[in-house]
């Protein structure tokens, strides 16, 4: 039979070695079965498909939320905007102050490299549903970006005809809006193929 009473005194003796070397065995096995930061990230935004998917659009929006709160260089930034883009856009017909979030998300995950041409054609139907409800202002800023990036060569018509829309509403903006409006005819004409000239005349 061992002496157990000396066997626990040079356990005792021995344990901060004993701790020491639990904690460096620690070091080596534990990061083996802790989830990485990527396989994280990837779990989330996997949740935020599946919402989106579901039709879950709160979910979406709050969750994607706070995802780029927390980890705003994450290589799924993109898709996590383009999520809550797509999420605000199926909510504009029930309440049209959803575009300004809906533009600004597709935005953000076009410039992050994100399918950008699918964000951008989801950018003109965002930008065509602002303008369908009567905000022609910001329709305005949306097509004007649009423009400006490159994004899409028809955006100029796009542009058209929000600013014709104001020039209905607002006479006294009438011959500035004009010429605008004939730069813009001039610029598509050259920028479209040829079986859509015809729309910028």
């Amino acid at each position: 039979m061992p002496d157990v009473p000396r066997l626990a005194r040079r356990v005792l003796a021995e344990w901060p070695l004993i701790a020491a070397a639990a904690a460096l065995l620690s070091l080596v096995w534990l990061p083996r079965f802790m989830p990485s930061r990527a396989s994280l990230e990837e779990a989330a935004v996997a949740r935020l498909r599946d919402f989106h998917l579901k039709n879950d659009l709160d979910r979406v929006e709050e969750g994607g939320r706070v995802f780029l709160r927390d980890v705003p260089d994450s290589p799924f930034a993109g898709e996590v905007h383009a999520l809550r883009g797509r999420a605000a856009l199926r909510r504009m017909d029930a309440n049209p102050a959803f575009g300004a979030l809906a533009w600004s998300e597709l935005s953000a995950a076009r410039r992050a490299g994100f399918k950008p041409e699918e964000m951008a054609r989801l950018q003109r139907e965002a930008a065509h549903a602002l303008l369908d409800h009567g905000r022609s202002d910001e329709a305005i800023t949306a097509f004007r970006e649009l423009l400006a990036d490159g994004a899409d060569p028809a955006a100029g018509l796009d542009l058209g005809r929000a600013l014709a829309a104001r020039a209905a509403r607002r006479p006294d903006e009438a011959e500035a809006l004009t010429a605008e409006l004939l730069e813009l005819a001039v610029a598509a004409r050259g920028l479209l193929p040829p079986e859509r000239k015809s729309e910028a005349v």
